[in-house]
């Protein structure tokens, strides 16, 4: 592995860069819907406050010619209308708050002077880490904690808080992150601190977020494990996750089958008898030890089912490494029983490496389809993949195609504050995105902060426009245009298209050399649910695909110069004094 001062590109630039500062965390403008009450945006006036008691925005004064009466502050930049961040997309500008009477405690963990938040502090979990750390991809608790108190600064000073100022108190786990029992206990201890909202939970479990919810406090980011978009309508205004809801990445696997794998033969394998045969699937899907996910999973089937896609079975997992491998023998003899051309792989990150060495083992290598797993479309981690497996690897990705880090939002953030690289260097993305998912709905919910107003500013963010080449992700909350079924309480709204070229030279996300990348169609363009075409698109075919974005002279073949709208400048604003 290359040395630290040598890393170019991180995991903080690749991880969740889908949601950093945030691509777009708003909504279009929607005809109310009278069944999900304040989750849509009210008509635009130019009155300082809007319908539910939220400021109005720069963009929104402007369209109504109105943007002179007002006072933006000194952290606006009255030329785009948007914080003087040195980010690829900083939120837009409000009124300034010019003090007085900000309504005081307005709900639980808000003062006059404060907003406290709880930051979930995991217990640390040895096979994990030892992973991680095997391939480089470790933070230090301490590192963490550093970064995210260099951002709580950050934002503190440039967002709008109303005269407030967020505080942290942190609470430890007395859990690991399957462990649902702890996890309940932990949520009430969180209650017995008073606070607004937490940030961060345990990753596999839905209880944690559950009892949050039901003790009305904000949940965050990390918070809440993965769940359908039925639990968080219930649970509005209290879960805001960052990413998609699983209902949200099965619904973009199944357009991309639809569109570009239906009806035809296999031809992504090198097993000549499965290459010839028309495709048949089945799921391999991960569950906790509380079938959380099951109802999920067997309503996506059954969605596929009733498109004509022929699903074999589904095959269920669950995430122990200490019974990885004896788990991993059972799974692929019953997935090889079953002999469909294609596997539809929703899981963990770490369960692949063990999944394809046994099934390189066991002679079965059908086509691999990759349905918006976090992490797994990572190539630091697919590089632990057999590779004999996983070069028939291809399908949808949550993130977007990496940049060097000086240009990554979470690095030129951190940077332009402290005037260092963030400690936290493997997921700093991940905290940026948290942080912003934080203070844009405080920023956006206007000085009378409650958790409605929350989900009101979060929902009356302005989204931006689009980039030239579609490779900046969308990120909105409530009534949008990109999910037309109904009000969208999840986050990332649209997906990539890639596929492992296991020849491909380069670095990987934590900077080392090595072979093997994904490479995405496109050239890294990305898709929203309606916009995956019926015609071919380069599905491992390099003409047109992209690696990763660098600035190197010497990069390898497959990496493209970064184009302008993917550069932030840390020198383009003056740190606030």
């Amino acid at each position: 592995m290359t040395p630290t001062s040598k890393r170019t590109i991180r995991v903080s630039g690749l991880i969740l860069a889908l949601t950093l500062l945030a691509a777009a965390c708003g909504t279009n403008k929607k005809e109310t819907d009278p069944s999900t009450p304040n989750t849509t945006v009210p008509p635009v006036s130019c009155d300082s406050t809007q319908e539910g008691g939220i400021p109005i925005s720069y963009g929104q004064a402007a369209e109504g010619g109105c943007e002179g009466e007002f006072d933006w502050g000194e952290n606006c930049d009255l030329e785009t209308g948007k914080l003087k961040m040195p980010t690829s997309n900083p939120p837009d500008c409000v009124p300034a708050f010019e003090g007085g009477d900000n309504g005081g405690a307005t709900t639980t963990g808000v003062t006059a002077d404060t907003i406290r938040v709880a930051r979930y502090v995991p217990q640390p979990d040895p096979a994990t880490e030892a992973f991680l750390r095997s391939i480089g991809a470790a933070d230090e608790q301490s590192q963490v904690d550093e970064t995210y108190d260099n951002y709580l600064e950050a934002f503190n000073a440039v967002a709008e808080t109303y005269g407030r100022t967020v505080e942290f108190v942190e609470v430890e786990a007395t859990g690991g992150a399957t462990d649902a029992v702890a996890a309940r206990a932990d949520a009430l201890r969180v209650k017995d601190l008073d606070v607004f909202a937490v940030v961060g939970g345990p990753g596999q479990t839905r209880a944690f977020s559950e009892e949050i919810s039901r003790q009305k406090i904000v949940c965050l980011g990390g918070c809440v494990a993965a769940q359908s978009m039925d639990f968080y309508k219930a649970s509005s205004p209290y879960i805001w996750p960052v990413g998609p809801a699983p209902d949200q990445t099965a619904a973009m696997t199944t357009e991309f089958i639809e569109k570009q794998l239906l009806g035809k033969n296999a031809e992504f394998t090198t097993d000549p008898e499965l290459s010839q045969q028309e495709r048949t699937f089945v799921m391999l899907t991960y569950d906790d030890g509380e079938n959380n996910f099951r109802q999920v999973w067997e309503e996506w089937r059954a969605d596929l089912e009733e498109k004509g896609v022929p699903i074999l079975g589904r095959v269920v997992f669950t995430l122990d490494l200490a019974r990885a491998q004896q788990d991993a023998q059972a799974v692929v003899q019953e997935l090889k029983s079953l002999n469909a051309t294609t596997v539809i792989f929703t899981g963990d990150p770490i369960m692949p490496s063990y999944f394809t060495a046994e099934m390189t083992a066991q002679g079965y290598f059908p086509e691999w389809l990759i349905s918006g797993t976090v992490f797994a479309d990572t190539t630091v981690l697919a590089r632990g993949y057999d590779p004999d497996q996983w070069k028939h690897a291809f399908g949808i990705s949550l993130i977007p195609a990496r940049v060097p880090r000086e240009f990554g939002d979470s690095s030129t953030l951190y940077r332009w504050w402290t005037g260092e690289e963030p400690p936290a260097e493997n997921t700093s993305g991940i905290i940026a995105a948290n942080m912003t998912l934080l203070y844009s709905g405080i920023h956006f919910a206007g000085p009378n902060l409650t958790p409605e107003a929350f989900r009101a500013g979060l929902v009356a963010r302005p989204i931006p426009e689009r980039d030239a080449g579609h490779l900046r992700s969308t990120v909105t909350y409530g009534k949008d245009a990109f999910w037309p079924a109904g009000t969208d309480y999840a986050g990332l709204d649209d997906v990539a298209i890639i596929w492992w070229d296991p020849a491909a030279g380069g670095e990987d996300e934590t900077g080392a050399d090595g072979t093997g990348q994904y490479r995405y169609v496109t050239n890294g363009g990305r898709f929203r649910a309606g916009e995956i075409p019926t015609d071919p698109i380069g599905i491992f075919d390099p003409e047109g695909s992209l690696t990763y974005f660098s600035d190197e002279a010497d990069a390898p073949d497959g990496t493209q110069p970064v184009p302008d709208e993917l550069k932030t400048d840390v020198e383009k604003y003056p740190k606030p004094s």
